[in-house]
This record gives C-alpha cells, structure tokens and sequence, in this order.
C-alpha cells in the first residue's frame, strides 16, 4: 500500500481517518466531497448521520403548507376545466398583467377553490389587507 502525505487526516489509498470518530476506515465509507485534497469527506458515513440528526431543520409554516395545497388544486381545477381563468382582474378589470387566485376565504381544504381572479398588483395589496376583515365586505359574495 502506498500511502498520500496530505494532512493529518488521511491515511493510505484505500483508507482514511475520520475527523470525528478517529477511525481508520475504507475509502467506501466516505461520501464524495470535490473540495477536499483526496476528493472523500472529512466525515464517515455515520459520523455524518450522527450530525445531521442534531442539525435544527427549518420548520414549514402550517400556512406554507396550506397555501401550497390550495394552490395546486386551482392548477388542478384549471387543467381539468372546474375553473376558468378571466381575461381581466376582479377589482381593477384591467387585462395587461398577469391574472392570479386570491384565496379571499383562506386556504382551508372546503375554500380551495374558492378564488377570486386578480392582477398581480391588485392581488399584493389584497394580502396586505387580509387581516382587515372590514376591507373585505361587501366582496365575499361577488367572487
């Protein structure tokens, strides 16, 4: 066996040292990593796992799930012919920007579909105002 004098954590060829355990194991159980001088991990595979089970992962807000639930099932709907899409917005009635879904009701599984069809600008000041409900009356049945 030949061995690589590249720093003190690497071995011979067909082993390496881990960082974190101090093991001497084969190259197989490192994972590919360009940066490094061999090409292998600082880490073997289980030291790896052993870390990112403790790594905190971002949570996934309820709403982003909702929102993104609701939304597919316009796509769907749209696809398959349960709803149109106008030509112009709701409010504005202007035609020259993008026509978009507002869910005015909320993303709940029943109101899914219930949408009203807004220009994109139009639609941002609409979110701003989702929290005031008194904004809102007057246009719940006009959808």
């Amino acid at each position: 066996m030949e061995s690589i004098n590249t720093g003190p954590d690497t071995g011979t060829l067909d082993t390496r040292q881990c960082a974190r355990c101090l093991a001497d194991k084969p190259l197989s159980h490192f994972g590919i990593h360009l940066s490094e001088v061999d090409g292998r991990n600082r880490h073997c595979f289980a030291c790896e796992r052993q870390r990112l089970r403790f790594v905190k992962r971002p949570a996934v807000a309820s709403r982003d799930i909702r929102h993104e639930r609701a939304s597919k099932a316009v796509r769907s709907a749209l696809k398959c012919g349960m709803l149109t899409r106008p030509s112009d917005c709701f409010f504005c009635h202007r035609s020259d920007l993008p026509i978009e879904a507002h869910h005015y009701m909320g993303y709940e599984p029943q109101f899914r579909l219930t949408v009203q069809w807004l220009c994109k600008s139009c639609h941002a000041f609409a979110n701003r105002k989702r929290s005031d409900r008194r904004w809102w009356k007057g246009w719940e049945g006009a959808a």
